[in-house]
């Protein structure tokens, strides 16, 4: 769903011209990392018969950690999104998530898609929130915004 999404925005970026970049890297490295996982479990599963070149394990999982490590790491990717987001996030704190907080009244409200939505566009606007609070506490102890991205915050 992330990649189609991705793909869909690229090729119109209306309404995601701030945010176009930061899909595209997480699609990126969502790919990679479930690539490299799905691989790693098929081989593992295949006992001793994964070893073989018949197989093909080996092809891929190269491949998966190629598509892990090109262009730059997954990991430097994903602070990179998480710098664009907050910087998106302080310009219109309002961009990811602007409506009303929704109360659960039903079970089957769980199964509406605008309902999830709403649910994990909430979610991200609380997770901003709170990573802004604990980059400003983090930050009045001396650190530098790299140290803060990439080893204070990983929650």
């Amino acid at each position: 769903m992330l990649h189609n999404f991705a793909k869909e925005t690229f090729a119109n970026p209306k309404g995601h011209e701030d945010d176009l970049l930061a899909i595209c890297c997480v699609d990126k490295a969502m790919i990679g990392w479930h690539g490299e996982r799905a691989v790693s479990v098929f081989r593992e599963r295949s006992g001793g018969q994964g070893f073989l070149a018949a197989n093909s394990f080996s092809e891929l999982i190269a491949s998966a950690h190629a598509a892990i490590t090109a262009e730059g790491d997954n990991k430097v990717l994903m602070v990179k999104v998480a710098k664009d987001l907050l910087s998106i996030h302080m310009k219109n704190p309002n961009y990811f998530y602007s409506g009303e907080f929704i109360k659960l009244t039903d079970q089957k409200q769980l199964y509406c898609f605008k309902t999830l939505t709403t649910v994990f566009l909430m979610l991200e606007k609380f997770k901003l929130d709170r990573l802004i609070n604990k980059m400003a506490a983090l930050k009045g102890n001396g650190k530098s915004n790299y140290e803060i991205l990439m080893y204070e915050t990983s929650d």
